[in-house]
């Protein structure tokens, strides 16, 4: 109780006042951080799957090109050889691109821990002061700084989104790149040319 002379019923009306402020100011920043993290386990793991799959898939068909369409593989060697290595390519971007992604997402849930920490040391000097009880982590909370602390997990977390972004672009980027060398197989094993 920061004031000793409060009476009973002054100290329970700040209490609930207290909670009801603690309720929408903290609790809600609470359930983000929560929010945020099952974000970034379902977003690797889709962004993942939707990656690999598209550019394992694009090595998985090579061997079965060339068994299926029984082609020569003297002649479109250059081409297949390319597009291996693309949907490769293509496979560690979408790795990195999800691993990035990820840590976006933890950057993101740092930030709403800083700012539910800012948002519960606010209350809890409005309600209580600064010297609320010797475990109050309202002491600790002196030693951030936490305007410095929020904008940096914010910047970090906007690079790492766009770095994220960039990098599933160039996955897909590598698998476009596999699929034009697979057709320009398909078209030389039929004695075609490509313009």
């Amino acid at each position: 109780m920061g004031d000793n002379k409060q009476s009973p019923d002054d100290y329970e009306r700040r209490r609930r006042l207290f909670l009801d402020e603690w309720e929408t100011g903290v609790t809600s920043l609470d359930e983000e951080g929560r929010s945020l993290n099952s974000g970034a386990i379902k977003f690797a793991i889709s962004g993942l799957r939707s990656l690999f799959l598209l550019n394992g898939g694009g090595v998985v068909v090579l061997p079965a090109y060339v068994v299926l369409f029984k082609v020569s593989v003297d002649k479109i060697s250059q081409d297949l050889v390319v597009a291996a290595l693309a949907f490769v390519v293509g496979l560690v971007l979408a790795a990195v691109a999800n691993i990035t992604a990820y840590f976006t997402m933890v950057q993101q849930v740092e930030n709403t821990w800083y700012r539910r920490e800012k948002a519960a040391h606010e209350l809890e000097k409005a309600y209580w002061g600064s010297g609320v009880t010797q475990k109050s982590s309202t002491n600790e909370r002196d030693q951030i700084d936490f305007p410095r602390v929020i904008k940096r997990t914010a910047v970090v977390s906007e690079a790492l989104r766009w770095a994220a972004i960039a990098l599933a672009i160039a996955s897909l980027g590598a698998f476009l790149v596999g699929i034009y060398f697979i057709w320009s197989a398909f078209i030389t094993s039929l004695g075609l040319k490509i313009l």
